[in-house]
């Protein structure tokens, strides 16, 4: 008889990225560009939900925004003062991707990881923010 444990994603992901940032390589260095085309939620009966927002951010372009994997800066286009400031884990190199942390309201945990390994002008990202989980695409430059 096991004693199962469940941790919220972004801790999973912290820990996880540990392991591969001694390996991680300074070769990335990427500004991305980036679309958020899904949020889902996770609701009271244990499922993911699309979210209505996504529509909403559309409307003053604030499904968009810049992450520099260096500075760890995000930059809203939709609200063009508003700066958060990640802690970069992991920068993207041949097989890893970009994995960045912040410390939220309260007690929260935000993660963020952008698949920047893939040898495409656009990669998806996904970031997790308490019972909010965004999808998206980021352009390289």
């Amino acid at each position: 008889m096991g004693m199962k444990i469940w941790l919220p994603i972004s801790i999973c992901i912290a820990a996880s990225s540990q392991w591969n940032f001694a390996q991680a390589s300074e070769t990335g260095k990427h500004l991305y560009e980036c679309q958020i085309l899904s949020e889902q939620m996770l609701e009271e009966d244990g499922f993911l939900e699309e979210n209505q927002w996504v529509e909403q951010y559309r409307l003053n372009s604030a499904d968009r925004f810049t992450f520099d994997e260096v500075s760890g800066v995000m930059r809203w286009h939709g609200v063009p003062n508003e700066i958060r400031r990640w802690e970069v884990l992991q920068v993207s190199s041949n097989s890893n991707s970009t994995i960045a942390m912040r410390q939220g309201s309260s007690a929260n945990y935000e993660s963020l990881h952008v698949q920047g390994w893939m040898k495409s002008d656009k990669v998806p990202f996904i970031w997790s923010d308490q019972i909010l989980i965004k999808t998206g695409l980021c352009g390289k430059n």
